[in-house]
């Protein structure tokens, strides 16, 4: 036998080898259905984004010699339904446990199923109370304004762990089988579960790994540097098959563009800030392909306008560090901004029964003293950073402003650039503290009532009045 042969030789031995020391099959990565992805291992891979396949969203199962474990049931009774099926199709063991990855719908909202199988559902504790928080709103929403979706989803009945999960780490022994669950803290979301299966290097990461989809960075208990470490901490882990939460089955190829995407999306998000690009205009412009070149073609492309959301207003208050406190009712969030401590402008709003907006500009200036018609001035070319107003002035008033009195104009505004016809009042002031020129801005829109639109502009210019310097 020549060298080359013998090469090719010991080569196929030392994989024929591996192959059978992880207990890994040899997988097409395109595969779609039911995949086995080593003995007892199986991923329930999505085709689609349709209902049918329960959004897109992946699931999976191990079965040991005495039990089986279910990987995120899906998004209602009748996905569970079909994801038991494929079970029993292999074995009558008994489902014992089913893991929640994290709270999402199309993860957890099938769990009745595999109650009802008997099956101990374990997730963690910030999983199962955002389950329980955010279950009502989401069956009104689906309710008022998705009622075809509704009526998919409406014989969903809210099921919650049996176990908590309070460690960093814990193991399932389906007999045969270790199933390990890990948890290094908040990421895709605050409670977010890793299922690994080490015999055969698996890896189900839930929300944190996505393959050719749009990660979700939006949820309110997303932690972006901690899954950027998470990310790290994968790299280096004896992986040969990733059960993306979304997409194709992949390897350790898709965590570098995972982390790249995050990496990239905060730092293009931190750059809009320091240069003052409104965050309404980063989102119309944005292409997904400036962030990866993968990203242009990803599956929910109305995820990547929510990420850029919420990874710009989560930087926003520690770039910017407005030096100024301002005392907003309760319910105010806040919605837009740029700039840094010396030029800048933080906006804030809340939407009840009536849409309120504050907003604040400041910049350098060598002037001491503000006269009236210099705030009829800037009242005329003012422009919100949250969307294009026709601003027009009414009249002026003396207002109270950080224990000042000072000259405020007021007035009527129209939506410029939608076909909504919104319109309503405003208050514009200004102030000079410390070498810089502070514009407020207070906004309301009209609904039904005129006149409570008004009282709501008045209680809004009370607010001004709460205005300090830091140290004040």
């Amino acid at each position: 036998m020549g060298d080359r042969m013998k090469i090719r030789f010991t080569l196929s031995i030392v994989s024929i080898l591996l192959v059978i020391v992880l207990g890994c099959t040899k997988v097409n990565m395109d595969s779609t259905g039911l995949v086995k992805l080593g003995e007892g291992v199986y991923a329930l891979v999505a085709e689609s984004e349709s209902f049918a396949d329960n959004l897109g969203t992946n699931r999976g199962f191990v079965i040991g010699s005495e039990a089986v474990l279910v990987i995120d049931p899906g998004y209602t009774p009748e996905h569970a339904g079909a994801l038991l099926a494929r079970v029993r199709e292999l074995t009558d063991l008994p489902v014992k446990y089913a893991v929640n990855t994290h709270y999402h719908p199309v993860n957890v909202w099938g769990n009745s199923v595999f109650r009802e199988q008997g099956a101990v559902i374990i997730a963690r504790p910030e999983t199962a109370s955002y389950m329980e928080e955010t279950f009502p709103g989401y069956m009104e929403y689906y309710r008022s304004s998705k009622p075809a979706r509704y009526e998919q989803i409406k014989d969903v009945q809210l099921t919650l762990p049996d176990s908590l999960m309070t460690g960093e780490r814990q193991v399932v022994d389906l007999g045969g089988r270790r199933v390990i669950l890990q948890h290094f803290g908040p990421a895709h979301t605050a409670g977010d579960c890793l299922v690994s299966i080490p015999e055969c290097g698996v890896l189900f990461p839930g929300g944190i790994i996505s393959n050719g989809y749009h990660p979700n960075m939006a949820d309110p208990g997303a932690d972006f540097d901690n899954w950027i470490e998470i990310l790290d901490r994968l790299s280096g882990a004896e992986i040969s098959y990733v059960v993306p939460g979304e997409g194709r089955l992949c390897g350790r190829k898709q965590i570098g563009r995972e982390k790249a995407y995050i990496r990239n999306l905060t730092e293009a998000c931190a750059d809009s800030i320091r240069k003052g690009v409104p965050l309404r205009r980063m989102i119309s412009t944005l292409n997904p392909g400036a962030i990866i070149p993968e990203a242009e073609n990803y599956g929910h492309r109305n995820i990547f306008s929510y990420n850029i959301n919420k990874v710009f207003l989560n930087l926003l208050p520690e770039i910017v560090q407005p030096d100024f406190r301002l005392d907003l009712p309760e319910g105010f969030t806040l919605g837009g901004g740029g700039g840094g401590e010396s030029v800048g402008r933080m906006h804030w709003f809340r939407s009840l029964q009536i849409y309120e907006e504050v907003e604040v500009q400041w910049q350098p200036t060598s002037r001491e003293t503000i006269l009236s018609q210099d705030v009829y001035t800037r009242g005329a070319r003012f422009k919100t950073s949250s969307g294009d107003r026709k601003m027009s002035i009414t009249g002026d008033k003396k207002i109270d402003l950080g224990g000042e009195k000072v000259t405020a104009v007021h007035g009527r505004w129209a939506d410029s650039i939608t076909s909504v016809g919104a319109t309503g009042f405003w208050t514009l002031t200004t102030t000079i503290r410390d070498g810089r020129l502070y514009t407020f801005n207070c906004l309301v829109r009209v609904g039904k009532d005129d006149d409570a639109a008004r009282e709501r502009l008045i209680q809004l210019e009370k607010v001004l009045s709460t205005f300090r310097l830091a140290g004040e």
